[in-house]
């Protein structure tokens, strides 16, 4: 795991993924480079990430792993905070992450 003393500016080649979005390209060349996991949400990146051989996680496993931690509460409200500002989660990623934090489904 990496602390902030750590983090640097990375001079990691750009990376061009056909039908992916410049960040999402950034974010995975990055990956490679620092031979990490990659936060991505899209289900396109995600595949594409993953036929590359790096680990992805999106934002409901980031959310699960801070509250196994006890960095948040519940997460129900955190999902529907998430999705009432327009973040698309689908019913059974939903479910998996209440399962995984310990979460009754509501």
């Amino acid at each position: 795991m990496l602390d902030s003393g750590q983090l640097t500016r990375s001079a990691a080649t750009p990376i061009d993924l056909p039908g992916l979005e410049p960040g999402e390209c950034a974010a995975i060349g990055l990956a490679l480079v620092l031979r990490t996991a990659v936060l991505l949400d899209d289900g396109a990146a995600r595949m594409r990430a993953s036929a590359l051989g790096i680990r992805v996680m999106g934002t409901l496993g980031v959310l699960v792993l801070a509250r196994q931690q006890g960095l948040v509460g519940p997460l129900a409200p955190c999902i529907a905070a998430l999705r009432a500002s327009g973040q698309r989660l689908s019913h059974g990623a939903v479910a998996q992450a209440l399962a995984a934090a310990g979460e009754a489904e509501a």
